[in-house]
């Protein structure tokens, strides 16, 4: 399972140890598009995930080796440091 780091400032403390479940694609490029968050967790808290997981950068999925888009399911625990 994959960590996010956020800073602590930022979240509620019921959140400080939250566990989510990140939906996206990732295009031929490796760019994340169409993030969502799901799990029981605040706005706040969906909106810092969300805009760490645009950032990030993937290999993309290959299909007879050309890149291809393709959905992506990541669990994430979510520390606060």
């Amino acid at each position: 399972m994959a960590r996010v780091v956020v800073p602590p400032v930022r979240l509620p403390w019921r959140e400080e140890r939250a566990a989510v479940t990140v939906r996206l694609v990732v295009d031929e490029r490796g760019v994340p598009q169409a993030v969502e968050v799901a799990g029981l967790v605040s706005t706040e808290l969906r909106e810092l995930v969300t805009a760490a997981v645009k950032q990030w950068r993937f290999s993309p999925a290959t299909r007879q080796g050309a890149p291809v888009s393709a959905r992506v399911v990541l669990p994430l625990n979510i520390v606060a440091r």
